[in-house]
């Protein structure tokens, strides 16, 4: 049975892999690089910059155990050596494992011609398929206030030439929250605003004060219930221009969520169907062209990475013609 897979990240190489392993011949479109979004623009280049942050901030509170350490001081392009050590590690790692289950990887931009076809943009080539999954991930939400003004997405926190000296973050979810602390511990001065009453707005309200309190012991500003009115460049500070106050800051952080990627993608003539920006599934991550799947960001459920896996597995086993369904009150989350 031929299947197509197109997307590499999380959703992508896991179906693929399941898909070979269950009899399938596998091809897998990646437009960037295989890993996608999480392998190198998301948890794992944060976690291994959040893992140098916390090291830097443990050895700075050594003395509060009984050992002296003299000043530790960040070096940036250490840091970012390590992260970037840690990206192609695994990269490779998942080079190595699309060989080991016989998936063909191919670089470039696919849309679908049809239910059963799709064409790669930077080749011309077309390829045929039994089955079609669909994993093309998710992207950055932009802010329409930031309009003309060099802010920050999450990609260009990844990777900064410099520690600003001070930085407004634009969202009080997982991703500026992460990266707020993560600045705070190598010496920024931070600043989070979110429109919500709360940071993490939708999680246990324990839980959230608890955090709250433990970033501002850190130092970091956190304002809530405020919506940010318009962003303005001042000489080397950018304003931030809040319901009646401003801040000012060296960088800003736009980190107002992520929205799935549909467009450019051929869904519409293939008969698959998108509501509110997301693609239309069942729970066998079947779309309304029935040889048609999705799996990860763009199906619309959580935007996790193993949730996207797990999505991935099913979606490669009802492909290849078994029974699966997708249970989302097992996915763990923290």
């Amino acid at each position: 049975m031929r299947i197509l897979v197109i997307g590499g990240g999380p959703a992508g190489y896991t179906a693929a892999i399941r898909a070979a392993q269950l009899g399938g011949q596998v091809t897998l479109v990646e437009r960037d690089a295989l890993g996608g979004t999480c392998l190198h623009r998301g948890c794992i280049p944060t976690k291994a910059l959040l893992h140098s942050a916390h090291m830097l901030h443990s050895i700075r509170r050594a003395g509060e155990v009984g050992i002296w350490v003299a000043e530790a001081s960040p070096n940036l392009p250490g840091i970012m050596d390590y992260k970037q050590g840690v990206v192609a590690r695994l990269h490779q790692g998942l080079q190595g494992l699309m060989r080991q289950n016989r998936v063909r990887v191919v670089s470039g931009s696919a849309s679908l011609v049809s239910a059963r076809k799709a064409a790669v943009a930077d080749t011309g080539e077309e390829i045929e398929a039994d089955a079609i999954i669909m994993a093309p991930g998710s992207r950055p939400r932009g802010l329409t206030a930031a309009r003309g003004v060099p802010v920050w997405g999450s990609d260009d926190a990844l990777s900064p030439s410099r520690l600003p000296a001070s930085l407004v973050v634009i969202g009080g979810g997982v991703v500026g929250l992460e990266f707020a602390q993560l600045y705070r511990r190598m010496g920024t001065a931070v600043t989070v605003v979110e429109a919500m009453s709360c940071i993490l707005p939708g999680e246990d309200p324990e839980i959230t004060d608890i955090l709250s309190g433990i970033l501002k012991q850190e130092g970091i500003d956190i304002i809530t219930g405020v919506g940010v009115e318009v962003l303005r460049q001042y000489g080397k500070e950018i304003a931030v221009e809040l319901t009646g106050r401003e801040l000012r800051a060296e960088a800003v952080l736009v980190a107002t969520g992520r929205q799935a990627v549909t467009d450019g993608l051929g869904l519409e003539g293939a008969g698959v169907v998108v509501e509110e920006g997301c693609i239309v599934v069942d729970g066998a991550m079947r779309t309304t062209a029935s040889s048609i799947f999705v799996a990860g960001d763009a199906a619309g459920s959580l935007m996790l990475a193993h949730a996207a896996m797990a999505e991935g597995e099913v979606a490669a086993t009802s492909a290849a013609g078994y029974e699966s369904t997708m249970d989302y009150s097992s996915v763990p989350r923290c």
